[in-house]
């Protein structure tokens, strides 16, 4: 059997880091040396409007979830409880942006 045919939950990476789950911070930008763009900050332009989630968004969960393997229709995902990963397969559209803040959201 070569590695092709065997499913990556056999390998020994995952066997040993399975389950496990770690904080990570925002990555740092690259140098700005040598970058063929400009990267720029809030300082740089001022007027770029900010990201303010209590403004900008308005997060509600979806009606509905479908699930793997025969696409069930359920309220929500179940929790993540195996190696063999998350059976979510799709949900239904949901809110995100607030309605009748769209135009903030365009200027972001």
């Amino acid at each position: 059997m070569s590695a092709a045919d065997t499913s990556h939950y056999e390998f020994p990476l995952h066997k040993l880091n399975s389950g496990s789950f770690h904080h990570q911070g925002v990555l740092p930008l690259p140098p700005a040396d040598g970058l063929s763009i400009r990267i720029n900050t809030y300082e740089d332009v001022p007027e770029e409007p900010r990201f303010n989630p209590e403004i900008h968004l308005d997060l509600r969960r979806p009606s509905y979830v479908r699930l793997f393997p025969d696409f069930e229709k359920a309220e929500r995902a179940p929790p993540v409880n195996s190696s063999e990963g998350s059976r979510f397969a799709y949900s239904a559209p949901f809110q995100v942006c607030l309605n009748n803040r769209m135009d903030l959201c365009a200027g972001l």
